[in-house]
């Protein structure tokens, strides 16, 4: 596994930097695993998941020395925690609208009923 396969169609497989995603400011890449635990608390489960799986490949890459691999697959977990987090919380102010929502309307024409 750790030969180096020229034309490889996946370059972050040979554990070299492709000159394209090397930004070369010496910096590890973030894996955003406090994100994705957090995520995991909103009703989104399949999403987050998948973003708390790919933050901790990220964290196993660049624990490799795959630093390409660690980036690119840090990314992918901050946009689903992102997502995650965003539907999660949609979800909750809909279900709370909806249920105390309910209760509100019912109250105010239980009071206008009685005048």
């Amino acid at each position: 596994m750790s030969q180096i396969y020229a034309g490889s169609p996946r370059p972050s497989l040979t554990r070299q930097p492709s000159a394209a995603t090397d930004v070369g400011d010496g910096s590890k890449p973030n894996d955003y695993l406090i994100w994705a635990i957090l995520a995991c608390l909103c009703p989104v489960w399949p999403i987050n998941i998948v973003g708390l799986t790919f933050s901790v490949m990220s964290r196993n890459s660049l624990q490799q020395g795959n630093v390409d691999g660690a980036r690119r697959l840090g990314q992918n977990a901050k946009i689903l925690s992102i997502v995650s987090l965003v539907g999660g919380i949609v979800i909750i102010v809909i279900t709370i609208v909806i249920n105390w929502g309910g209760e509100y309307l019912d109250f105010v024409i239980w009071i206008n009923v009685e005048f």
